[in-house]
């Protein structure tokens, strides 16, 4: 399944407050690939990060997951990182 890179906002709070960390996100798509839902299954251990990246999955577009010619609704886990420079 190709999808697109996640491009998390880091919050400015977090900057400012030095936070990082990962995030893993469980990512539910529909037949289309969309994203139906999505839900931290691994804090980063900031609520901040984790909400920034729960938005940013949202946003992932995926080619739609085919078995035998038909497309299917999936599970993914999507690990999204918080680094400052």
């Amino acid at each position: 399944m190709a999808c697109s890179q996640p491009s998390p906002v880091y919050p400015r709070q977090s900057q400012r407050m030095g936070e990082t960390g990962t995030a893993v996100v469980r990512l539910n798509f529909d037949e289309a690939g969309k994203v139906i839902k999505a839900v931290v299954s691994k804090s980063s251990g900031s609520e901040r990060l984790d909400e920034a990246a729960v938005t940013a999955a949202k946003n992932i577009r995926c080619k739609p997951y085919t078995e035998n010619g038909r497309a299917l609704a999936v599970t993914a886990q999507q690990p999204i990182k918080f680094e400052l420079n």
